[in-house]
């Protein structure tokens, strides 16, 4: 009757009308103030025994506590899309789905009841996916190519950045960087980090290396004569690395852009053993859990520099070629 007289009837505070069996936020609703009684808004808490000084608040039907936590769900939301747009972790259509589940969470929460099940749905799409990648990307793996250089006609050698690398009689310490011929594609030595503090990188020439796989890279000389090699820098007359004018040094973690956008980094190069020429670049594309490894044919690189490796590739493109 109050309803049918004024524009609108709000009512604040404590409600203790409600009978004690319907008064579970699952309802029923029925005698709620603003559930089927005579309100058409509500802020406070149902019952006289609640506590008075920290009680459980409802607007509406819905518990306050319910609403900020799914509002922060919604800004977890829009800070994962917003970096999945940046990295390309995740599609690009379903980075833009969160984004409008998350604006629906942030501005449409009192409206809905089920509301509260965006959250849940959102991480479960985002979860079979990550699944699915993983199960597609085992089932298309052939056992007979699950090796680069077994593929290959010419003996070829595994050069990873950012594994150990070991002399004859020890820990030698990890390689950071290659040092390569941008135009002939010809990578001559590997920078090395000796183990411990204080020691600089040095300058390994190729034909050093005895080993080279997934774990570490092998060498076929002593510490101490891996000591004597040419540092990597050199301080006259400048601060400056110690290379050729026509080299470069390519280094751990360094971006790789497809014709379309950043993709992935560089993890590791197969080249020609003996004359260090390049045969293939395999890409870590890195997701949010979980990563990918693409073989990238010396070919389908554009150019290389100190800063970014370029393909001639679009990410779509990449997405097909045969990963390790």
């Amino acid at each position: 009757m109050i309803t049918g007289l004024v524009e609108a009837t709000d009512t604040f505070g404590k409600c203790h009308e409600v009978p004690v069996w319907e008064s579970s936020p699952m309802g029923p609703f029925e005698h709620w103030p603003s559930g089927g009684c005579c309100f058409e808004y509500f802020y406070g808490f149902i019952g006289g025994e609640n506590n008075q000084w920290d009680p459980a608040l409802y607007e509406g039907t819905t518990e306050i506590m319910n609403i900020y936590t799914l509002k922060m769900a919604g800004v977890f939301m829009i800070s994962t899309c917003t970096l999945s747009l940046r990295t390309s972790i995740l599609p690009r259509w379903m980075a833009y789905l969160g984004l409008v589940l998350a604006l629906f969470l942030l501005f449409s929460l009192g409206f809905f009841s089920w509301a509260p099940l965006v959250f849940p749905l959102w991480v479960l799409l985002i979860s079979v996916h990550i699944l699915l990648a993983n199960l597609g990307r085992s089932q298309d793996e052939d056992p007979t190519q699950a090796s680069p250089s077994r593929a290959m006609e010419v003996p070829t050698m595994n050069i990873r950045l950012d594994v150990e690398v070991n002399c004859i009689d020890g820990l030698a310490g990890h390689c950071v960087a290659v040092v390569l011929n941008p135009v002939s594609r010809v990578i001559s030595h590997i920078v090395v980090q000796p183990a411990g503090h204080g020691h600089a990188q040095v300058l390994v020439p190729l034909d050093y290396i005895t080993d080279g796989s997934v774990q570490q890279i092998g060498l076929r000389c002593t510490l101490d004569e891996l000591g004597k090699l040419d540092p990597f820098m050199q301080s006259e007359p400048i601060q400056q690395e110690a290379i050729s004018e026509t080299e470069l040094a390519v280094r751990a973690g360094t971006p790789i852009h497809a014709t379309d956008g950043h993709i992935g980094q560089v993890d590791r190069f197969f080249v020609r053993a003996g004359s260090g020429e390049i045969m293939q670049l395999v890409l870590l594309e890195k997701h949010l859990l979980s990563k990918k490894d693409f073989i990238i044919p010396v070919d389908q690189i554009d150019r290389i520099g100190e800063e970014a490796v370029h393909l001639k590739l679009s990410r779509q493109e990449v997405e097909q070629l045969p990963r390790v």
